[in-house]
This record gives structure tokens, C-alpha cells and sequence, in this order.
């Protein structure tokens, strides 16, 4: 509305004043409040872990303060982390049979889509 509040309520919100409610908004930034898979993950250079930096520097033969913006990559190393995550996770199959079964479809996913980058890089 032009008065800047809303019409059905009467006023802007002013976001969640419980303490559990907060920590939840917290926990959401950078897309991890419902990382389950990994398949929707934000990965940008900066995010990267720095062992997995370490490794794509020697991978590349990159100096220390170069980086990779290779798609390619990026989506190499969502693949990694949902390897590891399904490592994990297989440590203990009965409790988390689902969840293994959700992360298989999204790794099927992910590599579909690596696929189409690679189909279209050559188009």
C-alpha cells in the first residue's frame, strides 16, 4: 500500500521476536537451513571449504590467490559433498534409509544437469 503498511493486517512486520524463532533465521542464511541433500546448495568460491580450495588450486596448478569460476567445478564439488554426506549417512542405513534414497534422486539430478552444461558448452 502507499501508506506502507498492509492492508489486511494494518501494519509492516517486524519479524519474529521469540528467541527459537530467531535462532532459525540464523540458521538459514547461505541456504543451509534446509540442506538435506545438497542438491540446491549456494556454492561460490568463497564458500568452499579449505581443504576443497587446497585441492582445486593443485588440481588447476593455481597460485594461492587465484580462483576458479568454472561452473564445471562448482557443480563438481556439490557432487563431492553429497558423496560425503551419503558416506555418512551410510553409516548407520536404518535410521536414515530415506533420506540415502532422497540424496540418490538428487545425485541423478546433479548429474543430469552436469550433462546438459557439458551438451551445451559443446553445442
Amino acid at each position: 500500500m502507499k501508506n506502507s503498511r498492509c492492508r489486511m493486517h494494518g501494519g509492516k512486520s517486524t519479524g519474529p521476536k521469540q528467541p527459537d524463532k530467531l535462532k532459525g533465521i540464523q540458521n538459514a542464511l547461505g541456504n543451509k537451513g534446509r540442506l538435506i541433500t545438497g542438491e540446491y546448495e549456494t556454492i561460490t568460491w568463497e564458500r568452499l571449504e579449505d581443504w576443497e580450495r587446497e585441492h582445486i588450486r593443485q588440481y588447476y596448478g593455481l597460485k594461492s590467490d587465484a580462483q576458479v569460476k568454472e561452473p564445471f567445478e562448482m557443480e563438481f564439488v556439490r557432487q563431492a559433498r553429497m558423496l560425503q554426506r551419503m558416506n555418512e549417512w551410510d553409516k548407520d542405513v536404518n535410521n536414515n534409509f530415506g533420506r540415502l534414497l532422497q540424496l540418490e534422486d538428487a545425485m541423478t539430478r546433479v548429474s543430469g544437469n552436469v550433462l546438459k552444461m557439458i551438451v551445451l558448452s559443446i553445442v
